[in-house]
């Protein structure tokens, strides 16, 4: 059943559609904007566009009178297809203190443009407020954002971020009950309605207040933040998403989707795939086995949660490469493996054989059966490092050495210094991890020392 709800943004009344089974009481979604500091008392994340500076200026109108040598950047902006924005940072203007130069309606005349001087708040420099009327959908409005500079150790030039400083909030009506919802623009583009489409690319979100506490919950899952996509899943059954390019109208349609089966041997668990032919990110839950659209997807996510002995639980977190493909075929069963078992596997940076007073760098990874490294960790615990078990081939124990986070995820590494005492020997060394019910392959790496 559709229902009717208005949303007043820049003064304009807007038709809100909202799908549910019941009538929606009256209600408002409004645009918001402001310092982001002072917006994120209510949203914690708004998002953000990471501007690089251009190497040879842009072709514009005019230029601004500049007292310093400039910093070119371009702002995407509204539309795909328009034009980006020209930016300027002046570092010598205002004595000084710099000031950013932003081509608001976008005719390459930059001369007429005022002057934006910085404030200081999130690390570093901010120019704004920037308000800008984009195209988006066709139809002309506001967006307001921040010009923002982040330096860290007194470096020169630092990173630039355009920052958002608006969003929208209001109420929506799923399932026939009405809760309080905010659209946020995560990519900085002024488009509040994008998927994620890779690995490294980002899709925006809605805040639900699904407990109705009167706050936006931002864990990544089984928190309130609704990843913006073709498709979302909620306790058991699937949905469709439909938000505007300016953020002003939300609403959860019927899951009207082909489906397969994702069946896999594990009771508990959680995964986030992303699709591989444009429909953005999802995301749900076990026990198997799950309805889930068909397609072509990518694992991106994933947890896994056991319970020992004792009651304690555990969860295994799960992510990056190898980017496994799953298909999801209609009316077709699949069969797919993840998580634990595990094997620990330690791996030494450089080839052997080694020499006694070498140092050694030795990294060490928790791998599942889709060949990811994971994290395990006990509710309500830290993650503990593995440590490194040296010990003579065939014989006892000799040696023990905790581990340290490394740099990749869920790498531990150690510089092992080797001992005089080792001259001569061979060695086995294998890294040992703390991984509660989960089973775990510990597999041993033989070290030749001269």
């Amino acid at each position: 059943m559709m229902t009717a709800r208005t949303c007043r943004t820049a003064g304009v009344l807007v038709v809100l559609l909202l799908v549910g089974g019941l009538p929606a009481q009256a209600g408002t979604l409004e645009y918001r904007h402001g310092m982001p500091s002072a917006l994120q008392q209510e949203v914690p994340y708004l998002g953000r566009q990471q501007l690089e500076p251009l190497e040879d200026p842009p072709d514009i109108a005019a230029a601004p009178l500049l007292a310093g040598e400039p910093v070119y950047f371009l702002a995407e902006l509204g539309d795909k297809w328009n034009l980006p924005f020209v930016v300027i940072f002046d570092p010598e203007a205002r004595g000084g203190q710099g000031a950013i130069y932003f081509d608001l309606d976008n005719d390459g005349d930059l001369a007429e443009e005022q002057p934006l001087a910085p404030q200081q708040w999130g690390g570093g420099q901010a120019f704004g407020p920037i308000r800008v009327t984009l195209e988006r959908d066709g139809s002309p409005g506001l967006y307001h954002c921040w010009i923002q500079r982040q330096q860290r150790g007194g470096e020169a030039g630092g990173s630039w971020l355009l920052v958002p400083g608006c969003y929208n909030v209001g109420e929506i009506t799923f399932e026939g009950e009405t809760y309080r919802c905010a659209v946020v623009d995560v990519n900085g583009n002024g488009r509040f309605n994008d998927y994620r489409l890779g690995s490294g690319d980002r899709g925006d979100w809605l805040y639900v207040d699904w407990n109705q506490d009167g706050e936006f919950d931002a864990r990544w899952f089984g928190g309130e933040r609704v990843e913006y996509s073709a498709r979302y899943w909620r306790e058991g059954r699937w949905y469709r998403p439909v938000v505007s390019a300016d953020g002003c109208e939300a609403s959860f349609g019927p899951g009207d989707f082909e489906f397969g089966t994702f069946i896999t041997d594990h009771e508990k668990f959680t995964v986030r795939f992303n699709s591989r032919t444009g429909s953005g990110e999802i995301g749900f839950e076990g026990p198997s086995p799950v309805q889930v659209p068909a397609d072509s997807y990518g694992y991106a996510n994933i947890w896994v949660y056991e319970e020992d002995e004792d009651g304690n639980q555990w969860q295994a977190y799960g992510f990056g490469e190898p980017w496994t493909r799953l298909e999801i075929m209609w009316d077709e069963e699949t069969h797919t493996e993840f998580g634990p078992p595990f094997t620990a596997r330690l791996t030494p940076t450089e080839p052997g054989p080694y020499r006694s007073g070498q140092t050694v760098t030795l990294n060490a990874r928790l791998r599942g059966r889709d060949g990811k490294a994971y994290y395990v960790s006990r509710e309500g615990g830290r993650r503990r490092p593995p440590k490194v078990v040296v010990r003579a081939f065939g014989g006892k124990e000799l040696e023990t050495y905790a581990m340290r986070r490394g740099g990749g995820f869920a790498t531990y590494t150690v510089s092992w210094r080797i001992p005089e005492s080792m001259r001569g020997k061979a060695v086995v060394a294998a890294a040992v991890f703390e991984t509660g019910p989960f089973g775990c392959h510990v597999e041993e790496v033989l070290l030749e020392i001269k």
